[in-house]
């Protein structure tokens, strides 16, 4: 063989190599694409199940705190019905001294306070009751003193003499004591 055919040879051989070469070069790129692509697949998957329950978390977060804020809202509406409710009834009881079955309304309060302890006690009432209650009472050995001292609605408050004991009876004691006692049940009516 001569030098030429030798050097032809070996460029056939070479060009051979090398197409054998890219052939594989190109098998191997495209085997690592694909692998490539099945690996990113499988990552974007789990970046969408994650980004899904990143956004049903939220979601139900906000949802939660939706209704906590329309619970509140609710709540804060009863308070204030309540609230006003009873702001009405005390406004009413202002005037409750020219009810003409007013004295009757005293002289209930202030017998049913007796009725509560042993005495004697100190009566304390509003100064523009002196004289009605005053004329209500008729030597009642429970009663040792009355004062004008307290400025109120109407009724009375009684104390022992060494203030050991208080007994009040008052229009707004009263009131608040209505206001413990029937708040559920208003409320429950609110919700109706």
């Amino acid at each position: 063989m001569d030098y030429e055919g030798l050097l032809n040879a070996c460029e056939l051989s070479a060009e051979e190599r090398i197409k054998d070469l890219m052939g594989k070069t190109f098998s191997k790129v495209t085997e690592i694409k694909n692998e490539a692509s099945e690996q990113s697949k499988a990552v974007i998957a789990c970046h969408i199940q994650n980004m899904h329950e990143k956004i049903f978390i939220l979601r139900n977060a906000r949802l939660f705190k939706a209704r906590e804020e329309v619970k509140s809202r609710i709540l804060n509406e009863k308070e204030n019905y309540f609230t006003k409710a009873f702001e009405i009834a005390g406004n009413r009881l202002k005037d409750i001294r020219n009810n003409k079955e007013y004295p009757e309304l005293l002289s209930g309060l202030l017998f049913e306070s007796l009725s509560s302890g042993p005495g004697p006690f100190i009566v304390h009432i509003d100064p523009r009751d002196e004289s009605l209650l005053k004329s209500l009472i008729t030597n009642d050995p429970k009663i040792i003193q009355v004062v004008a001292d307290i400025e109120t609605s109407g009724g009375v408050i009684l104390t022992t003499e060494d203030s050991s004991i208080t007994f009040s009876n008052t229009f707004e004691t009263r009131l608040e004591k209505a206001k413990m006692v029937l708040k559920e049940e208003i409320y429950k009516k609110l919700s109706e």
